[in-house]
């Protein structure tokens, strides 16, 4: 993974959260390469929904509440395919840069396997489609898990997983090739209690739609390279040391800044700062590629600002999100 980033022409200060706390903005470019990009000489894509519809049973879930106690969610929902398919080919037109004629159409004997050869080759000649890009599976399922923090807020993580298998048969060719495809899309929310923390959540069906249909863009990813724009913040502060972190950072200097703030974190007697030392190596870490050691760093901010859940309610709220995206990216290079 290759990652294109400017410090010095693109940080700016913000008032981070709340007025007296000052951070710095720190925008990263990831440029992510595609795992087998579509040929040029592919001028009309055919996109084929080759799968069944799945029902909320198929597509059951969990809900884990306060006391580790596991139930089933099925949530009802409307068919997430033509959501899935439309974003889906919508990435494919944008992403090739050039003009890319896609077609969507249902086979009309759904099997959820290879296409035969006499489908296939009905299906080119007579929409004169270079390739054919069959859709041969599509689950969207939701967990909850609820959990409370220092006796104070219930904490809710709604994560809903995307499985997509597809097949590629690329001009006249016989195999096809296979792509499987799993996405996360997460939300969080806090509540005095577990129905506050519930109700906290956009509607689930709404989650669900938009879960399918930033998987579809997903599977974009595989065939073009891309760019994914992430928001990170650090902490300064008008500590010494903090300071000269800041110095070093903004020169480009990020090891020297990262010796400081990993001192600060160690030594530190304010346990505000302390939390902000840590969060701010979680930073240093993601740009070296060691997202469990940022995760790590991310936890150990998190257990200090969470004492304090009322004073440092938009803090936790961050970097919960934070953590969330650590947690999916570790998920996905495993």
């Amino acid at each position: 993974m290759h990652r294109c980033f400017n410090i010095i022409s693109a940080f700016f200060l913000v008032a981070l959260f709340s007025a007296c706390a000052t951070a710095v903005y720190v925008p990263l470019e990831i440029l992510r390469p595609a795992e087998a990009a579509l040929s040029d000489s592919i001028h009309k894509l055919a996109i084929v929904i080759n799968a069944p519809e799945r029902t909320p049973k198929e597509d059951e879930g969990e809900i884990v509440d306060i006391h580790n106690v596991h139930q089933r969610l099925q949530i009802e929902r409307e068919n997430l395919i033509p959501h899935f398919t439309k974003s889906l080919s919508r990435s494919l037109r944008n992403a090739s840069g050039r003009m890319l004629s896609i077609i969507r159409m249902k086979n009309d004997s759904v099997t959820g396997d290879i296409l035969p050869s006499h489908k296939i080759g009905a299906i080119r000649d007579s929409l004169k489609a270079d390739a054919i890009l069959s859709l041969d599976e599509l689950s969207v399922i939701p967990s909850i898990k609820l959990k409370r923090i220092n006796d104070v807020f219930v904490f809710g993580d709604l994560n809903v997983i995307v499985r997509a298998n597809l097949k590629l048969y690329n001009g006249y060719e016989v195999f096809p090739h296979i792509y499987s495809c799993i996405d996360t899309v997460s939300w969080q929310s806090y509540g005095e209690t577990e129905d506050l923390a519930l109700k906290q959540f956009p509607s689930f069906q709404d989650c669900l739609i938009e879960a399918a249909s930033y998987s579809g863009q997903q599977v974009c990813k595989k065939f073009y390279s891309y760019i994914d724009n992430v928001d990170r913040y650090y902490f300064v502060t008008l500590h010494p040391l903090m300071k000269e972190a800041n110095l070093y950072w903004t020169k480009g200097s990020y090891e020297e800044a990262s010796f400081l703030w990993e001192y600060i974190y160690d030594n530190a007697g304010k346990m505000e700062r302390k939390a902000k030392a840590a969060a701010n190596m979680a930073l240093y870490e993601e740009l070296n590629d060691r997202y469990e050691s940022a995760l790590n760093w991310i936890k150990k901010s998190l257990d200090i600002f969470t004492e304090s859940p009322d004073r440092y309610s938009d803090y936790i709220e961050y970097l919960l999100d934070y953590q969330q995206q650590l947690k999916v990216r570790i998920r996905e290079n495993r």
